[in-house]
């Protein structure tokens, strides 16, 4: 609601109805005069962000410690006090995704050069210590951990650089070299299209390939020729592809996670198809939520080198299945026992869907490059 002052006219500038009260019935908008200053422009918009803050966080905190009770009250009708749960799905997930592709997931190139950066580093710190220590049998100690950590450092430099030579490599694990030039060695297929097509066409009608297994031959083709035996770089397109596709595939996710627990709940019959999503969204915001506070602690390890928090982020990932078997039975008001058959079977469930999602989103990335 605007701090600024009310219309006297009581026709909506918006739709022309008649307006009762500040807010017209017809279009929500409200009777506020049309002449705004800009600190009226600015407080309108402190009190929308705090607004919705205020909401985020009183959303939040039923979310993470009533676990299915806001589902429940979605299905009760009362919903104006809490933040919707598609508009927080969307804001939470953005937030996640921002974060994990920023700061938690790496590629193999970039965990190969993070273990190259750590042992330059950590060889560096050993010998300014060695240069201060007195003590031989310490001394002695330090110049064998160098002398590891060159021995590691060297096998990865000459690892990396036999693999750059050859131009395969993914991570940091060398390709046969069998391949030649081939990053996708499948069935020996020609190396140009046109002399896969040539082929096809001195086949008889009956022994070409279909048009399935043609498109796929034909892509192999163009991949090879696109790589020309990069591996390295071939690995390293799909799976960036591949990682920036797992938002799309988490939301494509949700309606068949819902479809499922309609499948398990079947004779439930006050429970429709809209609640079981409204379900699944709750609970996939509250694990984007307990993954980032995981994280976090997973930061403060790295940062600090304390082994007091590595139990946290362990703990919180148990806390998770805890969260969504309690989910289900407060929401849906069964039993211990029935919940807990019915959480196995939706956890197998979800375990197939996502093998599947997978193997779909993969293919979709290969079929991108």
């Amino acid at each position: 609601m605007s701090h600024l002052p009310e219309r006297k006219e009581k026709i909506c500038l918006n739709c022309k109805s008649v307006v009762y009260g500040r807010f017209c019935h017809v279009c929500g908008q409200e009777n506020m005069e049309p002449k705004e200053t800009f600190w009226g422009l600015v407080t309108h918009f402190i009190y929308d962000v705090t607004h919705f803050d205020g909401k985020f966080f009183d959303t939040t905190k039923y979310l993470l410690l009533r676990p299915g009770f806001l589902a429940k009250e979605y299905l009760r009708g009362r919903r104006a006090s809490y933040l919707n749960p598609v508009r927080m799905y969307v804001f939470t997930s953005a937030l996640f995704f921002i974060i994990y592709f920023s700061f938690v997931a790496e590629t193999p190139e970039e965990k190969f050069r993070r273990i190259e950066k750590e042992l330059i580093t950590d060889t560096r710190d050993l010998r300014l210590a060695l240069g201060k220590e007195t003590d031989s049998i310490k001394r002695k100690k330090i110049q064998e951990e160098i002398i590891e950590n060159n021995g590691e450092l060297l096998e990865m430099q000459q690892t990396g650089l036999l693999a750059r030579q050859k131009g395969q490599v993914i991570g940091i694990t060398a390709v046969p070299e069998d391949m030649h030039d081939n990053v996708i060695n499948i069935n020996k297929l020609p190396r140009t299209l046109h002399e896969y097509d040539s082929i096809q066409r001195a086949l008889p009608p009956e022994k070409r390939n279909g048009w399935l297994p043609r498109y796929f031959n034909r892509k192999i083709i163009q991949v090879n020729l696109k790589y020309r035996g990069r591996t390295r770089d071939f690995i390293s397109d799909i799976s960036d592809r591949f990682r920036h596709s797992i938002p799309q595939m988490m939301f494509v996710s949700l309606p068949l996670v819902a479809l499922a627990l309609q499948l398990l709940y079947a004779r439930r019959k006050q429970f429709y198809y809209v609640n079981h999503l409204v379900f699944s969204l709750n609970v996939y915001i509250a694990v984007f939520l307990m993954l980032l506070v995981a994280y976090f602690f997973d930061w403060l390890i790295v940062l600090t080198g304390l082994a007091v928090f590595d139990v946290v982020p362990f703990l919180i990932r148990l806390v998770i299945y805890y969260y969504v078997y309690k989910s289900m039975r407060n929401f849906y008001g069964q039993g211990r026992g029935k919940t807990i058959l019915k959480f196995f079977l939706l956890a197998f469930i979800i375990l197939v869907l996502f093998a599947l999602l997978i193997a779909i989103f993969g293919i979709n990335s290969l079929l991108k490059i």
